[in-house]
């Protein structure tokens, strides 16, 4: 796919999204525990916020609109004991409208799932996400 397309695909994730479901390794996390928390995309990055908006983690993000499902690699880079690190998560997304699905493996595991679904066992993690709709985009623009 060309360049335009992954450019399309990126445009479409800008903004924030709340969270509003993960099922972890098979298990649902209780509702009441992901109120307020939110992701926010820009182009090349992905920021987990915390409901006191508070950065949980950050990543920089790769689209492959080339894969089905579409493919994103999610790059953590973190400082300890003076000495920095990166980890890599192979990832796939899902975007219908504004809903967001992102599967995705324990931090920095290389192997990509193949499906949306969280197993017992799997330790996939399953993220469902909803667009935060609002008169004004995270830049100060008013989205028309």
């Amino acid at each position: 796919m060309c360049a335009q397309d992954t450019q399309s695909h990126i445009e479409a994730l800008e903004g924030s999204w709340a969270v509003v479901g993960i099922t972890a390794n098979g298990e649902l996390v209780p509702r009441e525990e992901l109120i307020g928390f939110k992701f926010r995309f820009s182009k090349k990055e992905l920021v987990w916020l915390s409901p006191d908006g508070e950065k949980v983690d950050e990543f920089t993000i790769k689209l492959d609109t080339s894969q089905k499902p579409l493919a994103i690699e999610m790059v953590e880079t973190r400082e300890e004991d003076g000495e920095k690190y990166e980890k890599t998560t192979l990832a796939i997304i899902d975007l219908k409208h504004d809903k967001l699905r992102i599967c995705m493996p324990p931090r920095g595991e290389a192997k990509r799932p193949k499906s949306f679904e969280s197993k017992n066992g799997s330790f996939l993690s399953l993220i469902v996400l909803e667009r935060i709709k609002s008169s004004t985009s995270d830049t100060g623009r008013t989205k028309p």
